[in-house]
């Protein structure tokens, strides 16, 4: 699906009685809950600020681009 594309009436509903019924399994349904307690539970910290949060955001912000991170030479020219 393209981004920005608005699907039809008539393509919602199908796409409704597709999904519907649609069962998962009690394996799949527990890799789920498993996957989803892990990145709950997981916290980091940034070594330069002390942030703390979860991996997906500390990765994005903090870390080797962390504000408070020192520059180096290389960084500075």
């Amino acid at each position: 699906m393209k981004r920005g594309t608005k699907h039809s009436e008539e393509s919602k509903e199908k796409i409704s009685k597709r999904m519907k019924g649609n069962k998962k399994s009690a394996e799949t349904r527990e890799k789920m809950a498993d996957a989803k307690k892990k990145w709950a539970t997981s916290k980091v910290t940034c070594p330069h600020c002390g942030s703390e949060g979860s991996p997906r955001i500390m990765r994005r912000w903090h870390f080797e681009r962390c504000k408070m991170k020192p520059k180096t030479t290389e960084e500075e020219e």
